[in-house]
């Protein structure tokens, strides 16, 4: 049998379906079931909620094949790539699940058949190994004496000695701190000659000689908050085999990149290169961040500075820096796309979108990187060639990283070879003060740190669509993230209710603000988040205490509340006219609801012109005149998608049921957020900006209601303003202002030909000034109130003109004189420039900065001007 990845995949869902396994489709790429995480990365992410208790599966047995894509957090490959066998930064994970069905015995039966089986892997039981955890003996015992593997080909785990806490071992999963966990069992593949060799350290497991490729976790505790493990009613079984990892075993190869579907890509990107290392880690990388990069792209993700489309940008810009350590200078990625989607699909791959959609988006995004890595070849370039010292200052170094993105270690091997070493005590200070004004700028004093414990123990539930105040009972308060029985005056915490008036942020709009009030306390609520099914209420008591199980008054900010309502209807509105305007193809891509304005985000491949702007306000504004009326429904998602109800990417809904908000016939969209009830309570919209936040993704900022109508007050003032300085009215205000312009950008023009007619008639000036001394022209020259900019533009201009040069050209600075000067590199031979440095420097008291040919000085003006010339002029002449 071949065993390629189309084969293994299909024998793994089987096998376990004919153990009565559900096959499941896999999630989607983009995580949805977990907004803390950015990627799916592991098979379990979709079961989730299952794992905290939110939900019950309908199926007590599962089996699915994810796909994956670590790139960032906890489970971080991306430095590995192409320096390891078996990391990739898009993967396929296959995993079996079992709720409150088989446990322990049977998984480990059902791992050890589907590998070693006749009819199955048909691996070599010689060659595998496992570990288990120090603590879980019923593993150990099923797995020597009902599976009967040797003692020494069973590794003993233990607990990491760094660690304070016991249980955190390579061997004991879980989810976060506390909540859901259990231990491990691995499988190794021994891919030694001598495999049959005894192992006599534990730690040889993690060495090149094995590969893990199977783990099985078993979910049997919860991590209670003080530590303690607390058995669960329903144990779980979470298995994770890497796919490419299991293929590249069955086909002999020992690694991921060696497999018949990466070897046809690599060989694909060397021929297309011409290069003939098809070891080359940097091909490697290549073809791992391409295949990852079209997995995203066809994902509805666009190259950014943010979440997604920021981890798309970096997988990007790094195989392109790749791609310049091969030696290509032009783009190149996109010209993959189109084999990369044909080896993919033949590995029964679903590529929903085009060959010209993704390989575009990677042209538009190489091309863009190629002019940014130029700017930062010509910055490094020019600080390097004005360099006093051999040293690269790590300001220059950290400002080339940060503000081009250029690469640090491109910058290593361009100082490497110019025999310049760097400051990277500078550059890290330089990164740790950007940390530290990272930390101050997302510095939420109210900032969650919750665990799930409370995920699972409470719930919360909102009543405020309709209902501003509502009497709740206290469930939870924590103070500095501890729970707490009383919370006093001054306090910050965050409280929990069993049911709130307070709506949360969700659905691209802040959270309501309010108090939490009863006879004995009132606490100012600033912010408020749901997770899981907890709703918490962030802020700080302003008088007396509260306690738990307290009987408050949940009261929001009515006013608040309305406007928020007011821009996200808005919102609604404007999708709409965008829709009906530009085309169907515009898509939501995010937004930002607060109570003064909005931003609104959509796919679109150009800027709008004003003509688009204009009308699409105006539909807006004819919407809010017509006064329609909002209203919600709640429907399933199979009717949602049969009535082609706008439901954005990303959004996470738990209930079976979604909240839909209808306005007319003009708008149908899945929104938990609040809204006005009828489109006329908006009053009236304004478009403020529209511009490209990234590639094909659009940004319209606009504001509504009240601060609309402040804002066109505010430039009716300014326009009465500008009327009297121009003396004008408001009718011929245009005319008036387009003349203005006119004059002025002519009297631009005078001063520009005026400056260039002095610079002209100084270079004359000191062409006839030139003096000739044993065949070396020298030129020591004052020139009155000159800008220092012109001073440098004459002398590039005298350096291409003249050969065999040493001039000194100087200036007036306010109390100063300032000078540049020049020698030819032809004229080496005469003296040590350093000599003339220390020359001047020492007699002068003045700081030289010299770089190569060109230096600059400031001295005094009470030194005799005449006599200090003379002195450098009758210096250098007694060195020829």
């Amino acid at each position: 049998m071949k065993f390629n990845i189309i084969n293994v995949r299909r024998i793994f869902l089987d096998f376990f379906e004919n153990k009565g396994h559900k096959i499941f489709t896999g999630g989607p790429l983009i995580s949805s079931e977990d907004t803390s995480l950015l990627f799916t990365n592991a098979g379990m992410n979709q079961f989730e909620d299952y794992y905290l208790g939110y939900k019950k599966s309908h199926f007590s047995r599962i089996v699915t094949s994810q796909n994956c894509l670590r790139v960032g957090g906890k489970h971080n490959d991306l430095e590995k790539i192409g320096y390891t066998d078996f990391h990739s930064t898009f993967f396929e994970m296959l995993g079996n699940f079992s709720f409150n069905d088989y446990f322990k015995k049977e998984a480990i039966f059902y791992a050890w058949e589907l590998l070693t089986g006749i009819n199955n892997f048909n691996l070599s039981k010689d060659r595998l190994l496992v570990t288990v955890h120090y603590q879980d003996y019923e593993s150990y015992k099923i797995w020597s004496e009902d599976i009967g593997i040797k003692s020494d080909r069973i590794i003993i785990i233990g607990d990491n000695k760094d660690k304070i806490n016991y249980h955190f071992s390579d061997n004991f999963w879980q989810m976060n701190n506390i909540g859901p966990c259990g231990p491990c069992t691995e499988i190794f593949y021994d891919n030694s000659i001598n495999f049959s060799d005894k192992i006599v350290d534990s730690n040889v497991v993690y060495s090149k000689r094995f590969i893990e490729i199977w783990n099985i976790v078993f979910i049997q505790f919860n991590r209670d908050i003080d530590g303690s493990l607390i058995p669960l009613k329903i144990p779980l079984v979470d298995t994770g085999m890497g796919l490419e990892r299991i293929v590249s075993i069955l086909q002999n190869v020992y690694s991921i990149y060696k497999i018949d579907l990466f070897n046809n890509m690599i060989t694909f990107i060397a021929d297309l290169i011409k290069c003939n290392d098809l070891v080359n880690i940097s091909l490697r990388v290549i073809s791992d961040h391409i295949r990852s990069c079209i997995f995203i792209i066809q994902d509805g993700i666009l190259p950014s500075n943010e979440k997604h489309g920021y981890v798309l940008r970096k997988l990007i810009r790094r195989a392109i820096i790749h791609g310049y350590m091969l030696g290509i200078r032009d783009s190149f990625l996109y010209k993959l796309v189109s084999f990369f989607i044909h080896c993919l699909k033949l590995n029964n791959y679903l590529i929903k979108l085009d060959v010209n959609s993704i390989s575009s988006v990677i042209k538009s995004e190489e091309d863009h990187f190629s002019r940014t890595l130029q700017k930062g070849f010509l910055l490094l370039n020019k600080k390097l060639i004005s360099l006093k010292t051999n040293v690269l200052d790590g300001k220059i170094l950290f400002e080339l990283y940060d503000t081009y993105g250029f690469p640090i270690y491109l910058t290593k091997e361009i100082c490497l070879k110019n025999n310049i070493l760097i400051d990277f005590i500078k550059f890290e200070n330089c990164m740790s003060e950007q940390r530290k004004r990272s930390r101050m700028y997302n510095n939420d004093t109210t900032k969650l740190k919750f665990n799930g414990l409370i995920l699972s123990n409470y719930s919360s539930v909102f009543n405020g669509y309709i209902n501003f105040e509502i009497t709740s009972k206290v469930l939870l308060i924590l103070v500095s993230n501890k729970m707490v029985k009383d919370i006093y005056t001054g306090q910050k915490g965050i409280i929990i209710l069993n049911e709130t008036s307070f709506f949360f942020e969700s659905s691209g709009q802040i959270s309501d603000i309010g108090i939490l009030k009863n006879n004995n306390g009132i606490f100012r609520v600033d912010k408020v988040k749901k997770h899981g099914n907890v709703i918490f209420h962030i802020g700080v008591l302003i008088s007396g205490n509260l306690s738990v199980f307290d009987i408050v008054c949940s009261s929001i900010d009515k006013f608040h509340r309305k406007c928020i309502e007011i821009n996200h209807s808005s919102t609604h509105l404007l999708h709409s006219a965008l829709r009906t305007v530009l085309g169907e193809h515009v898509v939501q891509k995010g937004s930002f609801i607060n109570h003064k304005y909005f931003r609104f985000d959509f796919f679109h491949k150009k800027s709008l012109t004003t003509d688009e702007l204009y009308l699409i306000e105006k539909i807006v504004n004819n919407y809010i005149r017509d006064n329609i009326s909002i209203s919600t429904t709640y429907m399933n998602l199979n009717d949602i998608r049969l009535n082609n109800i706008i439901f954005l990417f990303g959004e996470k809904y738990k209930q079976e049921f979604m909240r839909v908000v209808k306005i007319g016939n003009i708008s149908y969209e899945v929104c938990l957020g609040t809204h006005v009830k009828r489109t006329g309570d908006i009053g009236f919209l304004k478009i403020i900006s529209e511009k490209g936040i990234s590639l094909g993704i659009r940004r319209i900022e606009s504001i509504a209601g009240k601060y609309a109508i402040s804002y066109i007050q505010s430039l009716h003032s300014k326009i009465n303003l500008f009327s009297k300085l121009l003396n004008s009215n408001f009718n011929n205000l245009e005319n008036n202002l387009i003349s203005t312009i006119k004059n002025f950008n002519l009297l631009k023009k005078i001063l520009e030909k005026n400056k260039k007619d002095n610079l002209n008639k100084n270079i004359i000036f000191l062409k006839k000034n030139i003096e000739v001394f044993k065949g070396v022209n020298f030129l020591f020259n004052y020139l009155v109130n000159l800008d220092i900019n012109d001073l440098y533009k004459i002398m590039y201009i005298l350096i291409k003109t003249l050969n065999k040069i040493i001039f000194f050209l100087f200036t007036n600075i306010k109390d100063d004189y300032f000078f540049i000067f020049y020698i030819s590199k032809n004229l080496n031979y005469l003296f040590d420039k350093k000599e003339l440095i220390n020359f001047l420097s020492s007699k002068f008291n003045c700081k030289i900065c010299f770089n190569s040919d060109i230096g600059n000085f400031r001295i005094k003006n009470d030194y005799f001007i005449d006599d200090f010339v003379n002195e450098i002029k009758y210096w250098i002449f007694g060195k020829i």
